[in-house]
């Protein structure tokens, strides 16, 4: 039996980096809301988490499966009498929030440009205000991002100069998280990711993911059908399509090595310059994640 947990704030969590985090009342409402979209991936004899109040059995539990694995999660699961068997220790938590960082996706990105050059993208990691200005000075119009944010948050857009309202996030993000990502701005682009399932050191590609986003970058649900529908409403140019796919799954191993096993999707774009390939990596499930017999999540 496996025991379900979803945990929204997840992501919040990692930002935060300790088990003694309180989740935001938006990520609180999405955990009671949303929880049901576990049952997505549960099999007949496995649980779902109803309550941090509910009394698990924990001697028929063979593992957990939570959206995603964070200190807070297991703070909480300890709480509720978790055994140890069962839960990730703090180095390996350590190591995740390290590769879901912003910078994991930097690096992913510039390797996969230097083995697919048609594709697009540029992207700074910035450790100082002054690199910070003088990124958004060089792009003209960028985006800038917390190292760990969620669902958007944490994401907001500046053309040069960096200045005002802006200038104030940067640099709190920069005090609370120690640098900020900074991406030249691409216009028009569509929002879709590859999925993969990575285990033991490897990649498999499971699929693909379109979503919506607003204007200012926060996820607004993901569109609905077969990866043969998603591809045709995507309309990329499939040989670059296919080069990016190959390109990740030869990646993938060289920054994550056998640091993590479990799902994961690579947020892209698709723009009329071409594919950006790494906008975002996440360590986790998402909500356009394959589910056995189907594809996409109607969200």
């Amino acid at each position: 039996m496996r025991l379900f947990v979803f945990n929204p704030w997840h992501d919040e969590a990692l930002a935060a980096d300790t088990p003694y985090y309180t989740p935001t009342k938006a990520a609180s409402l999405i955990e009671e809301r949303e929880r049901e979209v576990m049952r997505r991936w549960m099999h007949d004899g496995d649980i779902l988490l109803s309550s941090w109040a509910e009394r698990i059995e924990w001697e028929h539990v063979e593992a957990i499966e939570p959206w995603g694995w964070d200190k807070l999660l297991r703070r909480r699961l300890l709480r509720m009498n978790a055994p140890e068997r069962l839960l990730p220790g703090i180095e390996y938590l350590n190591r995740l929030r390290t590769l879901s960082s912003r910078a994991t996706a930097c690096e992913l990105l510039r390797r996969i440009r230097s083995m697919v050059p048609t594709t697009i993208g540029e992207v700074r990691m910035c450790h100082t205000i002054g690199e910070a200005c003088d990124t958004v000075s060089d792009y003209g119009d960028a985006v800038l991002k917390a190292p760990w944010s969620c669902s958007g948050r944490g994401v907001f857009r500046s053309q040069a100069p960096l200045a005002g309202r802006e200038y104030n996030r940067a640099q709190k993000v920069l005090r609370e998280q120690g640098s900020i990502a900074i991406e030249r701005y691409i216009a028009d682009g569509r929002d879709f990711a590859m999925l993969f399932d990575y285990r033991d050191g490897h990649a498999y590609y499971a699929g693909l993911s379109v979503f919506n986003t607003s204007a200012d970058g926060k996820y607004l649900g993901n569109v609905a059908g077969s990866h043969d529908e998603l591809l045709a409403y995507l309309s990329p140019p499939l040989d670059v399509f296919c080069a990016v796919r190959d390109a990740v799954v030869a990646v993938l191993p060289q920054l994550l090595g056998t640091s993590y096993d479990g799902p994961l999707g690579v947020d892209m774009l698709l723009s009329p310059e071409g594919i950006h390939p790494a906008v975002e990596i996440n360590l986790r499930r998402t909500m356009g994640m394959r589910v056995p017999g189907n594809l996409n999540i109607d969200h």
